[in-house]
């Protein structure tokens, strides 16, 4: 582990600490690669072994998150809103909510508002992350 790795106490991060491991966790939530450890030739516990040293490889501030899962979002959702600062909660708030309660299918304003929320979301991504790449 590098000392860039190493992960401060719970109460003594920093904002850039947690700057940090929202950037990371929001390129978790958009990484494809995190679906392709499916190979139908090995076994489910040699495919989770590979993407857990995918991830652990690729994502070493969110180790000790538990957020690894090859479907589910909903702890990284979670974690966004937690590590989010104010200007990025304006993006990232509608996440929890949307773990908890999903628009009904013929909920057309709620779901034409989530697509929304998810376009603003991936913009802000595309046009800040490059910003704060190291």
């Amino acid at each position: 582990m590098t000392e860039k790795d190493k992960i401060p106490e719970k109460g003594n991060m920093t904002e850039e600490d947690n700057n940090e491991i929202f950037w990371q966790l929001l390129d978790y939530f958009y990484d494809e690669n995190r679906y392709k450890f499916n190979d139908k030739s090995k076994t489910d516990e040699q495919n989770n072994e590979e993407f857990m040293k995918y991830c652990n490889d690729t994502y070493p501030l969110l180790k000790h998150l538990n957020v690894f899962r090859m479907y589910c979002t909903k702890f990284v959702c979670l974690d966004l809103v937690k590590y989010a600062n104010e200007t990025q909660k304006k993006y990232v708030g509608w996440l929890e909510h949307t773990v908890y309660c999903s628009p009904d299918d013929d909920d057309e304003e709620g779901i034409a508002l989530e697509k929304q929320s998810e376009d603003n979301l991936r913009k802000f991504y595309d046009e800040n992350r490059k910003l704060t790449k190291t």
